[in-house]
């Protein structure tokens, strides 16, 4: 019975981490990209990635476009980004 108790405070727990836990995709040229676990350590905030989940980021990383309608905040990522880190997160299937 203790046994039975210990698993179901574990599975409780298990679900607790993962309510409202939403997968954060992106489109860059034509490829998808999972930024979930990114965002977590995305320099500009968990926020700035949940506001282009499913959208193609072509113009933000380019720096054509801002996130933050509050104060316009354009940037170009640097080509290590784009080029090297980005494809890390690519969805292959």
């Amino acid at each position: 019975m203790l046994l039975l108790v210990a698993a179901f405070v574990v599975l409780l727990s298990l679900l607790d981490q993962n309510i409202g836990a939403e997968k954060i995709i992106v489109l860059y040229n034509g490829k998808k990209y999972d930024l979930t676990e990114f965002h977590k350590t995305h320099p500009g905030g968990e926020e700035v990635l949940k506001k282009v989940n499913g959208k193609d980021v072509k113009e933000y990383l380019e720096g054509k476009k801002g996130v933050k309608t509050d104060h316009l905040v354009q940037h170009k990522h640097s080509k290590h980004t784009i080029n090297e880190f980005l494809p890390t997160l690519e969805i292959k299937h």
